[in-house]
């Protein structure tokens, strides 16, 4: 795979593991990350996975833009900039395979978007979540997060997030709907791999229709839904992976893939 900058992606199998690798500054997200974290993502739709692992090296997950490039600009340069962290968002929301944040430490403000962006979120209960932006001035609504978090938590634990900008803890965001698994530090990685494996294992072809339906589904009324999903499950019944999912039942065995 390319080398990159500021982050590391590596493919073991079918599954691909993107890590920020930044962690002397908490992972926070420069204007190379972002740029290098599209040319990534985007590189892996040519490639045949069926998941994504997205992760921070260190102690943190991400501790979201790197403060140090906020510096006086005018509007149009500002633009160009939220702008593009917002592709780096779509990016992920487009990788044709489930996408898994493996949140080990905090992810805060434009990390929690990553992670609002991604299929399944697992996290360590050492771990704390948030998006802060207000408390430095600036809308809660950035890298995603007004679109996000109220299709997660809902519209009232959503606004009292992001118009106070208060963290919470893993358990906390487990229970309000944030995440899918707050697990013990000791216990993450076998957690994390228990997600994992149901998408390495399963059908790649199946897996990314899924997504695209899931994807589609928050932006379209009952019909437009039920328009996708005829289509999605006509192409899925047409595929090998369904022959394969058919055959492997009858005959009472695991099924395998290709």
């Amino acid at each position: 795979m390319k080398k990159y900058e500021t982050i590391l992606l590596a493919i073991e199998g079918n599954r691909a593991t993107l890590t920020l690798n930044r962690p002397e500054e908490l992972n926070t997200m420069n204007f190379v990350v972002v740029e290098e974290m599209i040319d990534a993502l985007y590189a892996l739709c040519k490639e045949k996975i069926n998941c994504l692992v997205l992760r921070g090296k260190g102690a943190k997950f991400c501790a979201g833009a790197d403060i140090k490039e906020m510096k006086p600009r005018d509007a149009t340069q500002w633009g160009v900039i939220v702008e593009r962290y917002l592709d780096l968002i779509n990016a992920i929301v487009d990788l044709p395979v489930p996408v898994v944040a493996a949140i080990h430490g905090d992810a805060v403000g434009g990390g929690l978007g990553l992670c609002t962006a991604s299929d399944i979120r697992v996290a360590s209960k050492s771990a704390r979540l948030g998006f802060p932006f207000i408390k430095l001035g600036l809308s809660g609504s950035d890298m995603g997060s007004s679109y996000f978090l109220p299709k997660l938590v809902g519209i009232s634990k959503a606004a009292e997030m992001l118009y106070t900008g208060e963290l919470v803890k893993a358990e906390e965001a487990e229970r309000i709907g944030l995440i899918h698994k707050a697990v013990d530090p000791d216990d993450f990685e076998s957690a994390l791999e228990k997600y994992v494996t149901v998408f390495t294992e399963g059908p790649r072809y199946a897996l990314s229709f899924t997504k695209r339906a899931l994807v589609h589904s928050m932006d379209s009324n009952r019909w437009q839904q039920f328009d996708f999903e005829t289509y999605a499950q006509t192409q899925c019944l047409q595929s090998e992976c369904h022959r394969e999912g058919v055959a492997s039942f009858r005959e009472k065995r695991k099924p395998k893939y290709t």
